[in-house]
């Protein structure tokens, strides 16, 4: 699995034109991701650009998928053939 996932939104408004938008999600905090780009500067600007004008939201709990993984490899029989 990708470490980082990117998704382009398109967002349409009536009064006005339509605006790109891109959203991206990883469970790397941002000082992490130098060790996917693999150059500090690239990073460092790669985040620049990102976090302009932009909102952050930071989740923090037990990831969902795991939980319900979890619960799916409980019910799973153990002794197959």
């Amino acid at each position: 699995m990708a470490p980082i996932s990117w998704t382009r939104l398109g967002c349409y408004k009536e009064d006005g034109p339509a605006q790109n938008q891109v959203l991206a999600t990883s469970n790397l905090p941002f000082d992490e991701w130098t060790e996917i780009f693999g150059s500090e500067r690239l990073t460092g600007a790669l985040l620049d650009r990102l976090t302009h004008h932009v909102h952050i939201l930071e989740l923090n709990g037990e990831s969902f998928r795991l939980k319900q993984s979890r619960q799916t490899d409980q019910h799973r029989p153990t002794d197959l053939p």
